[in-house]
């Protein structure tokens, strides 16, 4: 009987001496409690709302399936005027293609045809540019060196 009066007296002192459970002194269901967690999730949920799901297209798609432009044309030769007239049609919509080394354009082209008709992009964001780097999908050609350089 003893033990639970001694129990009773120090759970008394520390609710008289400060030492009461902080989450019991803050009322939760006030408007003005929140926390950075609620604060993201309301910023979230504002940024959702109004945005519907953007639906993915490959580039090809994106440019009209143009059939003059596919890997068969790469084994008759590729001329300037094809290779600039497929950039002109990429540009067009806003997807520009970099290369950071020179290439010939037999490799620029099937590096356009083969890798980058393949990629997905937002169908309904039409006017943001949608850049690939042929040495992002072959990092082995990039020496250390060369990386460098950049900066």
């Amino acid at each position: 009987m003893k033990k639970d009066k001694n129990n009773n007296n120090r759970k008394h002192r520390k609710e008289d001496d400060g030492f009461a459970d902080d989450d019991n002194l803050i009322d939760k269901s006030d408007d003005k409690y929140t926390t950075d967690e609620d604060e993201f999730l309301d910023e979230v949920n504002k940024l959702t709302q109004g945005k519907k799901k953007s639906k993915l297209k490959s580039v090809f798609e994106l440019i009209g399936k143009p059939k003059q432009y596919n890997l068969l044309k790469l084994n008759s030769g590729i001329d300037k005027d094809l290779y600039v007239g497929l950039l002109s049609l990429l540009e067009k919509y806003n997807v520009m293609v970099h290369f950071k080394l020179d290439y010939d354009f037999e490799e620029k082209y099937r590096f356009i045809v083969e890798e980058v008709f393949l990629q997905g992009v937002d169908e309904d964001n039409k006017k943001s540019v949608k850049a690939f780097v042929y040495e992002d999908f072959h990092p082995e050609i990039i020496s250390p060196l060369d990386e460098d350089e950049e900066f």
